[in-house]
């Protein structure tokens, strides 16, 4: 089995940096296309290579590895997890977290949501995309099945998945919604607000993955050093990832 053993710290820094640097270029790229109206030149390369509202790009490559990446290592909890009611959890987290990988790869709820507003009028008016009106409910099932099966880990491993999925929920749909709104007022992804909106979600969505990865990774930590029932894990200084 391969197991790369990395500071924490360090994870977590250079992550969080790969997606300041993205969100900066991502920024950029569309504020000199649509904010200063430039094109031609190295702009059109600079959209289409890094702009986090377009397919098959930096920005695509990177948040595809990262939902891979989180979900082979949760997926590896199958195995460490001593508690079978929180393994039936962490596999079904891990086959969310790689649906999702192969899902930011094809652009499949795009195609869905489009699909959907074309064959059912009361989808298509609503102010969001289609797309939603599909994942919302599964999003739904799935926290209510797994909610219950996490709720007794250790709150400092809890609190940090708990808010990850906050922050995905706000970013995948909460920020969606809002650029369904800023389309009807006018601000369409064609305009520099409405990439704004493409920012934060796309965004904040990064940062949740990074948050649940960080949190899973001190889990193993945790099981693998054998804590008594009631004591902290252990330190947080390095962390192995598997497998």
């Amino acid at each position: 089995m391969l197991r790369v053993t990395v500071p924490v710290r360090v994870l977590v820094r250079r992550l969080a940096l790969a997606i300041a640097v993205l969100a900066v270029l991502h920024l950029l790229a569309n504020f000199l296309e649509k904010g200063a109206d430039l094109h031609g030149g190295v702009i059109e390369p600079l959209v289409h290579y890094f702009s986090m509202d377009e397919e098959v790009n930096v920005p695509t490559w990177f948040t595809v590895i990262l939902l891979a990446s989180t979900g082979l290592v949760t997926g590896d909890l199958l195995h460490a997890e001593p508690d079978r009611g929180r393994r039936w959890a962490w596999g079904l987290i891990a086959f969310v977290l790689l649906y999702l990988s192969i899902d930011e790869m094809t652009s499949f709820h795009e195609h869905l949501g489009t699909s959907l507003e074309e064959h059912f009028r009361s989808i298509a008016d609503l102010p969001f995309n289609g797309w939603i009106a599909f994942y919302g409910p599964l999003a739904l099932v799935v926290a209510a099945i797994v909610v219950p099966l996490l709720w007794r880990l250790p709150r400092q491993f809890l609190r940090p998945m708990a808010l990850a999925g906050v922050l995905y929920v706000a970013g995948a749909v909460g920020f969606e919604a809002i650029a369904g709104l800023l389309e009807d007022q006018g601000f369409d992804r064609a305009t520099f607000v409405g990439q704004l909106a493409v920012l934060g979600e796309e965004t904040l969505e990064m940062i949740a993955v990074l948050v649940f990865l960080v949190a899973v990774v001190r889990y193993r930590d945790f099981l693998d050093a054998g804590p008594r029932p009631g004591r902290a894990g252990p330190a947080d200084e390095v962390t192995t990832l598997h497998p």
